[in-house]
């Protein structure tokens, strides 16, 4: 059986093969496409430890038609009671390119683009259950769950433009 590193070695190789760059992380190596990690790798989660200069999303989202969770539980609630489409942005409330994707989500681009979109944000330093669960290997990473299909997961921050095109792609 190959070591870790083999393994690593080879997913690296096939990324290099699809035209792609590698990013290894510790949930395993990620192909990039296009445009820098502007995101933050997740931190390993003490929840016995309280970071008292964290960030919170709790009022960023203020009059939007965001929604910001952290637990696994309510996400589960969440996702059975929608019946259109949720886009998922997980995010950490101290990570820069989170700031910049806030801003996004904020937009009145993407307000309007999200009409018949549910969007919800993840506290990821609040959910580490889910952080795992969904294997979130770098913030802000983002999904969309339409007809109980999920789409692959992007990485990095978008801007208004970018998060309009992903939200119609479907």
């Amino acid at each position: 059986m190959p070591s870790n590193n083999v393994t690593r070695r080879h997913s690296e190789k096939e990324c290099t093969r699809k035209g792609m760059f590698a990013l290894t992380t510790p949930g395993g190596t990620l192909c990039k496409t296009k445009g820098s990690i502007d995101g933050a790798l997740p931190p390993a989660v003490d929840p016995n430890v309280i970071n008292p200069t964290r960030g919170d999303f709790s009022t960023v989202f203020n009059n939007t038609s965001v929604k910001v969770m952290g637990s696994s539980a309510e996400l589960s609630s969440n996702l059975k009671k929608f019946y259109k489409e949720t886009m998922v942005v997980f995010m950490d409330p101290d990570c820069p390119s989170c700031k910049t994707m806030s801003s996004t989500l904020k937009s009145p681009e993407v307000q309007s683009a999200a009409a018949n979109v549910n969007i919800l944000v993840i506290d990821g330093t609040l959910a580490p259950e889910i952080i795992r669960d969904y294997k979130i290997s770098a913030y802000p990473s983002t999904m969309l769950i339409s007809n109980g299909k999920v789409s692959p997961m992007t990485i990095g921050s978008m801007s208004s433009n970018e998060a309009v095109n992903f939200i119609k792609a479907d």
